[in-house]
């Protein structure tokens, strides 16, 4: 059986890695990694340009998402991710769930802004 360097979990810029996917799966080439995992957090934003990348650079890319959810223990909630790999990233259900939880984020992101102006802090 050959020897196959394989990394499964991989986030890109499009959640909170710190490389584009391109640059991810170039770095990932070098190493010799030839199947990649990209599952970034709660996004599919990464895939097309990890896999475009993945073409050329003779990198196998597998699509993937961390769904980041919440389960309510008690008097707390506990974070739970969850992988999921091998996802069509075109699959209307997916695309749809894709598009609320970032619609989410964005009115959360605003609330918290909304809180920080009526405290008198402010960004720039």
């Amino acid at each position: 059986m050959a020897h196959v360097e394989i990394d499964l979990h991989t986030h890109t810029t499009a959640s909170d890695g710190t490389h584009t996917p391109a640059e991810l799966v170039a770095r990932a080439a070098r190493r010799g990694v030839r199947v990649l995992g990209i599952a970034d957090h709660d996004t599919l934003d990464g895939i097309a340009g990890a896999q475009a990348a993945g073409r050329e650079l003779g990198v196998e890319i597998v699509p993937g998402v961390e769904f980041s959810t919440r389960h309510e223990r008690a008097k707390h909630f506990v974070g739970i991710h969850l992988l999921g790999y091998f996802i069509n990233p075109a699959h209307p259900a997916l695309l749809e769930m894709m598009g609320k939880i970032k619609q989410g984020r964005l009115e959360q992101k605003s609330a918290k802004s909304k809180n920080c102006n009526h405290l008198g802090l402010t960004s720039r």
